[in-house]
């Protein structure tokens, strides 16, 4: 893909949770759900992820018959014609989901939580996000400081062997995305977050086939109120796909949007 033509997909955000840090328990009705999916959409949404499950620092796990029972109501109120992808690591959840349309499934486990989802996926030729993340099995984020010798080596360690997991099962190379992790998933020191981002042209020189996946939005690193993240939310996005991220995760997509058609000007 040419540099200068190249843009973002645009992932909105649609939590189902009543947990989730950010916009828990706004969006339970159809009525709210198709709404918010709407808004999302006509902002400029690519995609829309859809998650029943948050997993931040002192959520609570849920079962996948509990995520099936949040989703499948949500995925029938969604607008005719809605792209979506499920922020799921269950392969029960996914299969699915799927089923019902889903053309990407985000697993934050990593792939190491349901040894048959990468399977799941596969046979529905979708695209899979395999996350960072150092807790082996252990999809939620903790609110601890974790130490790197280098935090860009520990994570092209874990891509090396998760991807050929996806591989292995029959997920094409291009339909392989990867997630550095932000935030608490990496360590609720915010260092490790910034020197991502920093360096995160070196991941995307290290897996040049995969496209990568950014999520900075509305996290704890960026250093400010809940209420006062969102601008910094779409720089740091936009200071991804600088560095070679494709696909970014956010909650406020008209910010970003802005944002990236503002970079683009500047471009021209």
């Amino acid at each position: 893909m040419n540099e200068e033509t190249r843009n973002p997909c645009l992932i909105g955000v649609l939590n189902l949770s009543e947990d989730s840090f950010s916009d828990g328990g706004l969006y339970r009705t159809p009525e709210q759900i198709k709404s918010h999916a709407e808004l999302l959409r006509q902002s400029g949404a690519d995609l829309i992820d859809i998650g029943a499950e948050a997993t931040g620092p002192d959520s609570s796990a849920v079962s996948a018959k509990q995520e099936i029972e949040l989703l499948l109501p949500a995925l029938d109120a969604l607008p005719s014609g809605c792209r979506f992808s499920i922020d799921t690591y269950k392969a029960d959840t996914a299969e699915i989901c799927l089923a019902k349309g889903a053309q990407m499934i985000n697993d934050v486990s990593g792939l190491q939580a349901d040894p048959e989802l990468a399977s799941v996926v596969a046979s529905a030729e979708a695209s899979l996000v395999i996350m960072f993340n150092p807790r082996s099995g252990a999809p939620h984020a903790v609110g601890a400081i974790r130490h790197y010798e280098d935090i860009i080596d520990s994570i092209r360690a874990f891509f090396e062997k998760q991807i050929p997991l996806a591989q292995d099962a029959g997920i094409p190379s291009e339909k392989i995305i990867l997630d550095p992790g932000m935030g608490g998933f990496l360590s609720s020191d915010p260092k490790y977050s910034w020197e991502v981002l920093r360096r995160l042209g070196e991941l995307q020189t290290s897996f040049a086939e995969h496209q990568l996946y950014i999520g900075t939005s509305r996290k704890g690193f960026l250093g400010v109120p809940l209420a006062e993240r969102d601008p910094l939310s779409q720089l740091t996005a936009l200071i991804a796909f600088q560095r070679g991220a494709h696909f970014i995760r956010t909650h406020n997509v008209a910010m970003a949007r802005s944002f990236f058609d503002v970079a683009k000007k500047l471009e021209q």
